[in-house]
């Protein structure tokens, strides 16, 4: 019996050991990484890659002892090192044209769109015998490349024996991801998390694109359809010419469609297209009015039948672009993404006591972890914030260890609740410090007894998830006092 209680207290000393080990959640954020993508498919006969710069955030943790990875991703295009196809309405075999990114309207640049992003973790551990690992994660939808709208997450929950990988690190390959990488076992991938992590670098590992957007506004904003009807309207026009009166059609046509001239221009895609529809239309309107002093003989049926098909095809131009479809993915149409849940995540719960309403971080169980004091908020469900005048002070809830000590330089003058935006109250996602730099001018309200509003020039800063502090702009801090500490008021006006 003493021998199964003996059993019985390791395994539960055990449990309660791991668990603790586990406890740890870790965050990491990579800034300014570049990245090219290259397609060739069936849809695309031309080569299509876009070059970008990127930025990921990737949160690792665990929900009921199984491991779970949060990843999110944004980009923001190269237009000049990008190409892209365009439809080509012209009849013939190539359904697409090749172009630079560049060469489009700016407003046509984010709607070439990056889908199915994979990610490669390169991971330095404490562990003796896998003191490098790999971590395979997609980072969900992404949005456009405009280097500001982050992913819509996708969170993963792999089985500990495919959370890490070892194998040939960021070597060039072709072929499957589990064709170059060993996955470490279960109990030496939970080692490996209790070590300790550090992220060394991060790699696309695949990923798609998409012109869906491109091409579907391509063809509602490009004069190229009207173009190509008129070319053939022109040309069915300018044969017909020739067998009812015996004029050399390209003569007639001179063969120059003037394309290659403007393009070498210097005008932008869309004045070369309307240029280039004027000078067809005006092609078009000689050819269909030819002089009867030019009309020789009697044979104009040709003629006559070539200007009723020359109607035809210009009204079928604009049915082909209503009925045009783009053959490639539509963004929209994949998972949009949820965030990730962590063992350990914490919130904020109000009490009531003798005292007064108490602001309370409880873990996922309700059970009180810290009562938050004035100054203080709960960050990203992980952090405690607390600024006490000029000084930030970052903690673990639980345990109350010290993560950062941030000491601004700001005037005195201003009160802690002015530094931090509590626009989600007591728990904010992204913290953001106000960080006062100098008074500026007071004015009179006709309220609360005359109270005194005092505005304030201050440096606007956020905490990564890395807890890395990064200026975000610039902000304005109004501050309203009452006679006698009344009728207290803030106000925030972001630049």
């Amino acid at each position: 019996m003493s021998d199964l209680r003996f059993m019985c207290a390791a395994a539960v000393l055990a449990m309660s050991w791991a668990t603790a080990a586990l406890a740890q959640n870790y965050e990491w954020a990579t800034r300014e990484k570049t990245g090219r993508v290259d397609q060739n498919n069936d849809i695309y006969p031309s080569s299509v890659y876009l070059a970008f710069g990127y930025e990921a955030e990737i949160r690792l943790g665990h929900f009921f002892s199984e491991p779970v990875i949060s990843t999110r991703f944004k980009y923001e295009l190269d237009p000049y090192n990008s190409q892209v196809t365009l439809p080509a309405f012209d009849p013939g075999d190539d359904r697409y044209e090749t172009r630079r990114l560049a060469d489009l309207p700016s407003e046509a640049w984010e709607k070439a769109r990056l889908y199915d992003v994979d990610l490669i973790l390169s991971l330095s551990t404490s562990h003796p015998d896998y003191p490098d690992v790999v971590i395979h994660t997609d980072v969900g939808a992404p949005g456009p490349g405009d280097g500001q709208t982050w992913s819509f997450n996708v969170p993963g929950s792999p089985d500990w024996d495919e959370l890490f990988y070892t194998g040939m690190g960021f070597a060039n390959w072709t072929g499957d991801f589990e064709a170059h990488y060993d996955p470490v076992p279960e109990e030496a991938a939970k080692e490996i998390y209790m070590s300790g992590l550090q992220l060394d670098d991060i790699r696309i590992y695949r990923s798609g694109i998409s012109l869906y957007h491109l091409h579907d506004w391509y063809s509602r904003m490009s004069e190229q359809p009207k173009i190509s009807a008129l070319k053939r309207a022109s040309f069915r026009v300018a044969r017909a010419i020739g067998m009812s009166y015996g004029y050399d059609e390209d003569l007639i046509l001179k063969m120059d469609d003037g394309e290659q001239r403007l393009r070498n221009s210097g005008m932008s895609m869309f004045d070369q297209e309307r240029r280039l529809r004027d000078e067809w239309e005006a092609r078009l309107k000689r050819l269909t009015n030819l002089p009867d002093k030019l009309r020789i003989g009697s044979n104009h049926g040709p003629y006559r039948q070539a200007l009723k098909d020359a109607e035809r095809i210009l009204d079928n131009a604009d049915v082909r672009v209503d009925g045009f479809s783009p053959l490639d993915i539509n963004p929209a149409s994949l998972p949009r993404g949820r965030p990730g849940k962590f063992s350990g995540n914490y919130r904020v719960a109000e009490f009531e006591e003798d005292g007064g309403d108490e602001n309370w971080v409880v873990d996922s169980e309700g059970s009180r972890v810290r009562e938050l004091e004035y100054g203080e908020v709960l960050v990203n469900e992980r952090y405690v914030a607390g600024i006490d005048r000029c000084k930030m002070t970052i903690v673990e809830p639980s345990t109350g260890r010290e993560l950062l000590d941030k000491q601004f330089r700001c005037t005195n003058e201003i009160d802690v609740w002015k530094m931090i935006d509590f626009e989600g109250g007591r728990e904010v996602d992204t913290l953001y410090i106000n960080v006062p730099k100098k008074m500026g001018r007071r004015v009179q309200k006709a309220n609360c007894d005359q109270p005194e509003m005092t505005e304030f020039a201050a440096d606007r800063f956020r905490m990564t998830p890395d807890l890395k502090i990064e200026r975000a702009g610039t902000s304005t801090v109004d501050i309203v006092t009452a006679p006698g500490g009344g009728c207290i008021d803030f106000h925030l006006t972001r630049e």
